[in-house]
């Protein structure tokens, strides 16, 4: 049985007729008026996935992926990073299309086999100081500075850095979910990103990267669809099972860990000379580095900044007097005062 009703049930002809022509000569206000509410159905055709607020197993990654990233920029620029999470909020596509400025280095993401499109971002001012680092400048590049895009040349180099950030996630992920993650397309103003709507919802970490004076923003930004199939590996409790299964082989790690042979380098300066000037170069030539003989010394082990010292003499042989220790893990008491020879 029809619910609908026709107005030509209601109304004769003639009731019609002059209704309509006492509507549009203005004999009948029309403003204001409202249907009586049962008349009214409320439709809600959004997607309605929804995550819980707080997932530890995204936690731990992302404080993996911190340490990971941390290590990796350092090896590629020579120089002391730090890295930590300003903040992760649950944001639409639209809130954080407003938060990336433009340009900004965004490259879009495929998690293999999860669904969804993330991407990672970095800000104009992070983008350019990696940039300057790679091709031998200082990093003292002004925020001020007004940039349109990004050159053939500064392309070429940010897909070695998101080529390393790709490898790191990938670790990362793997106490979750081992997954392959390829580069997808590449945009400098996420306007342009097409292939999200932007009402679709994210879980959004920024990290705060800071190479030596210089420092911008990192954007990790998983999409709902990534995550929604994993919810369940990513509220466990992956810390407490981790935790267990390393006292099993804590001490047979402790056992073997002091017979390991590290790679230390110290630097002892730095200077940049022209190709014309290099080439000029002879036998008794002088080359003044940027460090003073009493300037602390970087050093590195295995090619990551771990500590700062002192350069001198030892027993007749060269040395280094450690003065600072630049990551101490938790708990570690700094051994300053320690001395390196060689």
């Amino acid at each position: 049985m029809s619910t609908e009703t026709n107005i030509n049930d209601i109304l004769s002809p003639d009731e019609i007729k002059a209704l309509s022509e006492a509507v549009f000569d203005g004999k009948i206000e029309t403003e204001g008026q409202t249907l009586p509410s049962q008349m009214v159905t409320e439709f809600d055709l959004t997607d309605k996935k929804t995550l819980p607020s707080k997932m530890v197993g995204l936690e731990i990654i992302n404080n993996r992926f911190i340490r990971k990233f941390r290590a990796t920029l350092s090896t590629m620029l020579r120089k002391v990073v730090e890295v930590e999470i300003i903040s992760t909020n649950h944001l639409s596509f639209a809130d954080v299309s407003k938060s990336i400025p433009v340009p900004s280095w965004i490259n879009l993401l495929h998690f293999d086999p999860l669904p969804g499109s993330p991407f990672i971002a970095f800000d104009t001012h992070l983008a350019t100081v990696i940039i300057d680092y790679m091709c031998g400048g200082n990093g003292q590049i002004s925020k001020s500075l007004k940039k349109e895009e990004f050159g053939p040349i500064e392309q070429h180099l940010m897909s070695k850095v998101t080529h390393e950030v790709i490898g790191c996630l990938e670790e990362v992920w793997k106490i979750i979910l081992p997954v392959s993650i390829d580069a997808g397309d590449i945009e400098f103003d996420s306007r342009y990103i097409t292939s999200v709507s932007h009402d679709e919802m994210f879980v959004v970490t920024y990290f705060s990267t800071k190479i030596e004076e210089s420092s911008g923003v990192l954007t990790l930004a998983l999409p709902y669809t990534t995550l929604e199939p994993i919810k369940q590996k990513l509220t466990s409790t992956v810390g407490h099972d981790e935790q267990k299964a390393n006292f099993s082989w804590m001490s047979s790690l402790k056992e073997y860990l002091p017979d390991i042979r590290a790679n230390i380098t110290v630097e002892l300066g730095k200077k940049n000379v022209t190709v014309r000037d290099l080439l000029s170069m002879r036998v008794g030539d002088v080359i003044i580095l940027d460090q003073f003989i009493g300037d602390e010394l970087m050093v590195y082990v295995e090619g990551v900044p771990k500590f700062k010292g002192y350069p001198g003499h030892y027993k007749g042989n060269n040395a280094l007097n450690i003065t600072s220790v630049l990551y101490p893990l938790k708990g570690e008491v700094p051994n300053v005062g320690k001395n390196i020879t060689s």
